[in-house]
């Protein structure tokens, strides 16, 4: 079956008052009528039996929809998806074993997480004072100097320097921060 064009007969009247007239045409005729000066400024879809003239608004939704069908098969064509239970083997095991990231350290992470945990719980057994020390002094963006902070306070220097030295004292000496002490030697 060979493919039919449909060109406007009257583009102006179809354009302002919306009233089409078709003019049906073959191949021939219409790789023709594209070289004539009246085919400058139209627009045609494309379907797979025929061809239509159309309203570059029109066009252009159609233009869109067709690159953005063509996108998602081309992205669909690249990925697969796949189950784990799809990988099931007979001893019951699924796929999990094939999907390893050779990046993380699980175990590091697990620890690194448990002395998170452990080192806020030691902080909320400190007071306000010793958390403001910790705070500016260690774990704020931009940590202050002992001396810029002991101005801001209003203390000496070595007053301040003191006060750190017994508050990171007393944290290594907290139940907590002994147990982390022993996980981390093992």
């Amino acid at each position: 079956m060979s493919k039919t064009y449909w060109v406007w007969k009257d583009p102006e009247k179809a354009r302002m008052q919306g009233e089409i007239e078709w003019l049906q045409m073959n191949k021939q005729q219409f790789n023709e009528f594209l070289q004539l000066p009246e085919a400058l400024n139209r627009f045609f879809i494309d379907f797979t039996d025929y061809k239509i003239e159309a309203s570059e608004a029109e066009f252009v939704r159609w233009r869109s929809e067709k690159n953005h069908t063509r996108y998602i098969q081309k992205q669909s064509n690249r990925y697969t998806a796949i189950s784990y239970h799809d990988l099931e083997e007979n001893d019951g095991c699924v796929g999990e074993e094939f999907a390893v990231d050779e990046e993380k350290d699980v175990e590091t992470e697990a620890i690194n997480k448990v002395a998170i945990a452990h080192i806020r719980e030691a902080l909320f057994q400190l007071s306000d004072n010793e958390k403001k020390i910790i705070y500016e002094l260690y774990l704020r963006n931009n940590p202050k100097t002992i001396r810029q902070l002991a101005a801001e306070i209003g203390i000496p220097p070595k007053t301040l320097d003191n006060q750190k030295k017994k508050v990171l004292e007393k944290l290594q000496n907290l139940p907590l921060a002994q147990t982390s002490k022993k996980s981390a030697s093992k």
